[in-house]
């Protein structure tokens, strides 16, 4: 069984039949789109500050990781030094100088180590400069005897400049 419709549209349709005329949607003034602009516009600053702020904590956070990793890893080395320094470690010490530094200026600092180690070593590192794969540190070095007499008072604490480089996630002392 079918069942058809007959669609009558006009005005003679008994729904239609008390209007004239379809009552007009209101067109937007002036003001009412200068404020909807006005909104849309804060609208998207708003966004584009949280978008900004968010991926600018997000690169901070990164950063100060990053600075955070390369301190440990040069106090690493500094601390390994200053034990080799203090047992007189030659070997430890000859692990924490850059073996692709010239062979002249490796082989100036054993001499030195053998030298004058065993000693009561110790450096802080006062200011560490990344640069890539390497960083530039401020050393301020304190060196006494084993007896406990400070070796060249007018020498200590003194402030040295290095030079060290990551090798494998391991900062070495890159010389010169």
């Amino acid at each position: 069984m079918s069942t058809r419709f007959r669609w009558q549209v006009g005005s003679d349709h008994p729904v239609l039949a008390g209007i004239e005329e379809l009552p007009e949607t209101p067109r937007p003034t002036a003001r009412t789109r200068t404020r909807f602009a006005l909104t849309r516009g804060f609208i998207v600053a708003y966004a584009a500050a949280l978008i900004g702020a968010a991926l600018g904590g997000f690169g901070l956070g990164r950063w100060s990781e990053a600075r955070g990793a390369l301190m440990h890893g040069i106090e690493g080395a500094i601390t390994v030094e200053t034990l080799a320094w203090n047992d007189a470690d030659i070997g430890l010490f000859e692990s924490r100088l850059d073996p692709l530094a010239p062979p002249e200026w490796r082989s100036e600092q054993l001499a030195r180590f053998e030298r004058e180690a065993p000693k009561l070593w110790s450096a802080d590192a006062v200011r560490i400069n990344p640069e890539g794969e390497t960083a530039v540190v401020e050393l301020e070095i304190d060196i006494s005897s084993p007896a406990g007499d400070a070796v060249g008072s007018a020498d200590t604490p003194r402030l040295e400049t290095r030079r060290y480089r990551s090798i494998g996630g391991l900062w070495v002392w890159r010389g010169p």
